[in-house]
């Protein structure tokens, strides 16, 4: 393993060069990865130890070695702060025979708000443009269950790609450069349905540009939601450290409404104890009214089995004294009492009324001939 100045500088600790390994026994060899981070951690004076949870399973397209190195930087910064599995699929049509190859690794980092290294699971699968063909069923495998699984094609349009139609079903969520005249599309409505969430990029600078949505919008009923779980920055940088700042979301939610768009805010995740007051929510509801947002929904925070021991971990750093109030609401399971539910929703029903939310009405029916997909970004 190599590791960095674990604190300061550059935290990081990583198995070093990825090691080569036959796809049926990518598994065993990532356990015997994690086992050399965890001793390795552990060993070095003053050093938190990892975090071996896992929250989602993120896939990247590659069409050359040169566009898979590209994409590390953007790798790192979302696994900074999300623990995932990363399978990047490589395929090269210069490359003839080249059979279906593995190379695995781990790399850790301390997350921007300090505590426990966050590692990410990193797995190459290669092929060449014959045994192409080969990679879903090498793959599909490797997607940890339970987690949501996000689809990075960075290039070009996935639809009509043999990779994509394989891999849809295992799909939760696809991440596209922004095309609108492929993104709304039946060929989306095929994959994903009514109400799925798309993240959109663009090569422009700005991937969100209003005639970008403005195009979207005129295919398909679009609305945009901001997550903003409060307006506390102090909370917001312990909850989710290296994200955008509440007061900079709901600026760009009231660029979009000036320009036209329907926007609004989803109060999500929020946190029992830490952004459930109604005072609060209260805070982020008439900030939400204030820049214009359509709506103000809610969800209360969700604790998957996958992720417990990260998000105790983190409250027994930031906020000790939720712990045991945490451990009474979720009783080791994934969602707080119904009790608690039914508290919070009555909070936020308080909280919206004051405010005026004024949601675009039902458009006409379309044709059926033009009749699209209602797309939701999450943003």
């Amino acid at each position: 393993y190599s590791q960095g100045d674990l604190n300061g500088g550059s935290p990081s600790l990583d198995t070093g060069t990825p090691v080569p390994v036959s796809i049926d026994y990518v598994d065993p060899q990532l356990t015997e990865l994690w086992r050399d981070v965890a001793e390795a951690a552990q060993s070095k004076g003053g050093v938190s130890a990892v975090t071996m949870a896992q929250v989602l399973n993120l896939l990247i397209r590659a069409n050359s070695q040169a566009a898979a190195n590209s994409y590390t930087m953007d790798i790192d910064t979302i696994t900074g702060s999300h623990p995932a599995r990363v399978i990047t699929m490589l395929t090269d049509p210069n490359e003839e025979d080249i059979p279906v190859q593995a190379w695995v690794s781990i790399h850790c980092q301390v997350p921007p708000a300090g505590g426990r290294q966050v590692c990410c699971e990193q797995i190459w699968v290669a092929a060449g443009a014959t045994t192409v063909r080969q990679v879903p069923a090498a793959v599909i495998p490797l997607i940890l269950p339970e987690l949501p699984v996000f689809l990075w094609w960075p290039q070009g349009s996935p639809f009509d790609d043999y990779l994509f139609r394989q891999l849809g079903e295992s799909l939760d969520r696809l991440i596209v450069q922004s095309d609108p005249d492929y993104i709304a599309t039946k060929e989306f409505d095929k994959v994903f349905g009514g109400g799925a969430y798309v993240v959109l990029l663009a090569e422009a600078k700005d991937p969100f540009a209003p005639e970008v949505l403005k195009k979207l919008d005129e295919k398909t009923d679009l609305t945009v939601y901001f997550s903003v779980p409060c307006v506390d920055d102090d909370i917001v940088r312990k909850t989710e450290p290296g994200t955008a700042p509440p007061r900079q979301r709901l600026r760009a939610l009231r660029m979009l409404r000036e320009a036209g768009i329907d926007a609004a805010v989803l109060c999500m995740p929020v946190l029992p104890g830490i952004s459930d007051r109604e005072e609060s929510l209260d805070a982020a509801a008439r900030a939400a009214s204030e820049a214009g947002a359509t709506a103000f929904r809610h969800r209360p925070l969700k604790i998957d089995a996958e992720i417990q021991q990260y998000y105790y971990d983190f409250l027994a750093t930031e906020f000790p004294v939720m712990v045991p109030r945490y451990a009474a609401l979720y009783r080791g399971g994934a969602y707080p009492t119904k009790d608690y539910e039914r508290e919070l929703e009555e909070r936020i029903r308080r909280v919206r009324a004051r405010y005026e939310f004024r949601e675009r009405p039902a458009r006409p029916a379309r044709p059926a001939e033009s009749e699209t997909v209602q797309l939701q970004l999450a943003i």
